[in-house]
């Protein structure tokens, strides 16, 4: 006998069997039933959530019919491979004809965002306008690329990811049914694995089950998915708080070693530090530490905030390297995280005003993320620092931002405003913003959004003025007009990379 893999298998072919898309089934079902029936849907969302299944379902209903297969009239097409104009004339063509059993014809187009431009044109008038017989499903990934013109014309459903206790609990339903013994924990770290996709809980169910021989241990569910015991993430945490350089590099060297993904080991531990914080803010029902960490968390007292601002620092760390990541790029971000943890836990801890945490160590100091003062103290009164900076490595930048009007605005945010500076110009500026951002951090250890404005006229937090910062000679100089072209940071590159020669 053929297997068929538990995804296929335990495909919903009801609407109440579908999972965590009650906000869905509901309307549909209750829309049935008083038989107002739209021409048109869009089902968006995650994969592996059911917007297949439900338009399936859908369809079965119209028709009554159990299966959406065993009616003729129903059809479904992949929008990945018939995506172009050809195929929707010849789709166009059938709807014309009346639906040959049921009372509707139905067209499902799956991935429908993998249509081209023409396609959609093609389609357009049809998904309008379409005969009385005739109901469109389409279902996409990719919500932004379905032309407005498209999607308006449709009734839209977004689906959601399904949370980790539904996908739980309807996987431990699954392997009841087959006969399986497996434990909560090993069930709990599937399901946190599927990331919200039902279909991709099964599918590593399926994988488990065949390591497994009937009866699934955690130890093997560990093995398989590239799980990072809680013990070691605590370690991590530990050596960061205690600034052990040694701990640290050796724990990272064995996740690098052991041949784990080093990205999925900065999501798990940014999913352990989360824990964190709804320990502290008594948020029990979301976690399930083991006691030892319930212990060093109620004597260590870890300020959350300070945990908060890890997590945005490895999300911009994360995103900043875009899944390209060795061993040498998370030792120098958990050297980062370690010289902040210091400034930030002795501030947060002891009560240090900043002006005391400023005087012991001007530079990457990492205040209360609910404050101002440090990030206008540190970053207004050295921006110099920071300009000079930019004219050694990046002198284009550097021309620019000599146009632009720098403030502090709101709450570690960057207005950087302009009025007459080019296309070119614009360009570089935006093509520069991480690096500002970077820059920034690396010099005063303040994490920071920066924004580009035009023509803007902000007053920072502090409200001073150009004369006032001239006054201190902090910018002054800095930012003035270059009297000669020679005082031009450009100028040096001209000659000397550019191979230039000064003419009269």
């Amino acid at each position: 006998m053929t297997y068929t893999v538990l995804s296929r298998k335990w495909r919903p072919f009801e609407f109440d069997q579908v999972i965590g898309q009650e906000h869905i089934t509901a309307i549909l079902s209750k829309s049935l039933l008083k038989q107002k029936v739209s021409h048109a849907y869009l089902f968006s969302g995650p994969r592996g959530v059911g917007k297949t299944s439900v338009a399936r379902i859908l369809a079965s209903s119209l028709n009554g019919v159990n299966l959406a297969h065993e009616s003729i009239d129903i059809i479904e097409l992949d929008g990945a491979s018939n995506r172009g104009i050809d195929e929707i004339r010849e789709l166009k063509d059938s709807v014309r004809f009346s639906p040959a059993e049921g009372k509707y014809k139905v067209f499902i187009i799956d991935e429908s965002h993998m249509l081209t431009k023409e396609a959609f044109n093609a389609l357009l008038k049809t998904i309008e306008e379409p005969p009385s017989h005739v109901v469109f499903i389409l279902a996409t990934t990719e919500i932004s690329k379905i032309p407005p013109t498209i999607s308006s014309r449709c009734q839209k459903y977004d689906f959601k990811k399904i949370n980790e206790k539904d996908i739980a609990s309807h996987l431990m339903f699954v392997i009841n049914k087959e006969g399986i013994i497996a434990d909560k924990k090993s069930i709990r770290a599937i399901s946190i694995k599927a990331d919200g996709s039902l279909r991709d809980g099964l599918s590593l169910l399926d994988k488990v089950i065949a390591l497994s021989d009937n009866e699934i241990n955690y130890d093997t569910v560990k093995e398989f998915l590239g799980i990072i015991e809680e013990e070691q993430y605590l370690a991590i945490l530990k050596a960061i708080l205690e600034k052990n350089y040694k701990i640290i590099f050796s724990e990272l060297r064995c996740v690098a070693d052991s041949g784990f993904s080093l990205i999925h080991f900065l999501d798990g531990f940014n999913c352990f530090l989360r824990d964190v914080v709804y320990f502290y803010i008594k948020a029990s029902s979301f976690i399930d530490f083991s006691n030892q960490t319930k212990s060093y968390l109620s004597n260590e007292k870890i300020d959350f905030k300070f945990i908060g601002l890890i997590i945005n620092l490895i999300i911009e760390f994360i995103n900043s390297k875009k899944g390209a990541l060795n061993l040498i790029d998370l030792e120098n971000l958990f050297l980062k995280i370690t010289n902040l943890q210091l400034n930030s836990r002795s501030l947060s801890l002891d009560d240090k005003s900043v002006n005391d945490v400023q005087n012991s160590d001007k530079k990457n100091v990492l205040k209360d993320s609910s404050s101002l003062v440090g990030l206008n103290k540190s970053f207004k009164n050295n921006l110099s620092e920071f300009l000079m900076a930019q004219k050694k490595d990046n002198p284009q930048l550097y021309c620019v931002l000599e146009k632009t009007d720098i403030k502090i605005h709101g709450k570690n945010s960057i207005k950087i405003g302009f009025e007459n500076l080019n296309t070119y110009e614009l360009n570089t500026l935006k093509e520069n913003l991480n690096q500002i951002k970077s820059d920034i951090f690396n010099l005063y250890g303040e994490i920071v959004s920066v924004d580009i404005q035009e023509s803007i006229d902000i007053k920072d937090d502090f409200h001073s003025t150009e004369n006032d910062i001239k006054k201190d000679g902090s910018i002054g100089s800095q930012i003035a007009n270059h009297k000669t072209a020679q005082d031009h940071p450009l100028f040096d590159v001209a000659m000397g990379d550019l191979k230039g020669k000064l003419i009269k």
